[in-house]
């Protein structure tokens, strides 16, 4: 989403200047296009938030967290109050907004304040569009990135209804029926029908790993990555970094998870390294489907954990493709193809395209590389251990 968000995003200072994105692009493929560049690269005013970082033992504190990112946001743009192409309201409220989500005063225990915070991340994506569009005359993109990840977190949490309740209302304002919006971008693990949230707008188009349309777009390809690290002197460490961050295949495409290839080279090329000897390291910390792998070894179902056992194994598993409704839905007795269904969708489990399934709505799955596999294995081994000690037993 950065590299789009580059791609897309005018200079506010100076609006005719595209040199930032000419440089970052001028030797990539989409430079080649030039009326496509003439007519989209460096025109637009961009709003692109990540909710990432939204996670909280409780709805007050996630809501603090909600709170830092749409403050981040309004900082941005903080410049507009203070052009007269505005609305002196539309200022205020800039100008509130901002004091307002960097105040650490700011109790959300306090029924009005969390009215307020929540009022904030309903419409601040709308209100800056508009903003924008009066000062440029553009009408905006906007880009939600993890647009499910608060919801993952509330659903683990107990705050599910209400969490769902702010994405809703934020989608829904700055998505639907917004007469300042260019085009919105939104990313996330689960389909936007299966959170109640489809009802909010329309005329949207959804994608996934599975999608044949754009599989080359969804990571580096293995040529790509090769290229990269030939330019960086690093064309030894190939194989490394394939076993350690490949092995995704999107639709038949071999690519690579580019966060940690990129993670990787910048800290091979640390100067305390040695890039030719540097040990590829393990970037996903602290990643949700953690609690994927402990759901699923609470599963009483002895066959689910074999499943698992297999996986980690190095060995493939055909699933059944399923869906669900929403992250509440997911639980100690969600099937083990439902839960592998999801570690197919956030890039745990990649699709053996070499391998035929037996039948349609069917895929055969395995672990992609050593890095997903170092980050599940001992937490699967774990709580193996710890259910075996409880009793689990064969049916």
């Amino acid at each position: 989403m950065n590299m789009l968000t580059s791609f897309l995003e005018m200079n506010y200072q100076h609006p005719e200047d595209r040199s930032r994105p000419e440089r970052l692009f001028k030797n990539l493929a989409v430079f080649k296009n030039k009326a496509f560049c003439d007519e989209y690269m460096g025109r637009f005013p961009v709003i692109m938030i990540s909710l990432k970082s939204v996670q909280g033992r409780d709805y007050p504190e996630a809501m603090k967290a909600m709170m830092r990112v749409f403050g981040a946001l309004h900082s941005k743009f903080a410049f507009l109050a203070d052009s007269n192409r505005q609305y002196d309201g539309s200022r205020d409220a800039l100008k509130e907004t901002i004091e307002i989500c960097s105040s650490d005063s700011f109790d959300l225990k306090d029924r009005d304040n969390m009215s307020t915070a929540v009022s904030i991340a309903k419409t601040s994506l709308l209100f800056l569009s508009e903003m924008l569009h009066t000062e440029y005359d553009r009408r905006a993109f906007i880009i939600v990135d993890g647009y499910d990840d608060p919801l993952e977190t509330a659903a683990n949490n107990g705050y599910y209804d209400k969490m769902l309740n702010v994405i809703a209302g934020m989608l829904e304002t700055s998505l639907k029926t917004n007469y300042h919006l260019k085009r919105g971008f939104v990313t996330g693990n689960l389909h936007i029908s299966f959170q109640s949230i489809y009802s909010g707008f329309n005329n949207y188009v959804e994608t996934s790993i599975t999608n044949k349309s754009f599989p080359e777009f969804m990571g580096f390809t293995r040529d790509e990555t090769a290229e990269l690290l030939k330019t960086l002197g690093m064309e030894n460490r190939l194989q490394d970094v394939i076993d350690w961050y490949g092995g995704f295949s999107f639709a038949g495409n071999d690519m690579l998870c580019p966060g940690s290839v990129m993670a990787f080279l910048s800290r091979a090329r640390n100067a305390e390294h040695d890039p030719a000897a540097f040990r590829p390291e393990n970037f996903r910390a602290n990643s949700g489907a953690d609690d994927l792998i402990e759901i699923c070894m609470k599963n009483r179902r002895w066959r689910s954990l074999e499943r698992l056992q297999h996986l980690l194994e190095g060995k493939s598993e055909e699933i059944a493709l399923r869906e669900f409704t929403a992250y509440p839905a997911i639980t100690a007795d969600t099937d083990f193809d439902t839960l592998a269904t999801l570690m197919l969708n956030t890039g745990y489990l990649t699709v053996a395209w070499d391998a035929v399934p037996s039948a349609r709505n069917r895929a055969v799955v395995r672990i992609p590389n050593k890095e997903v596999l170092e980050r599940f294995s001992e937490k699967a081994k774990r709580c193996s251990a710890k259910a075996i000690r409880n009793g689990w037993t064969r049916p």
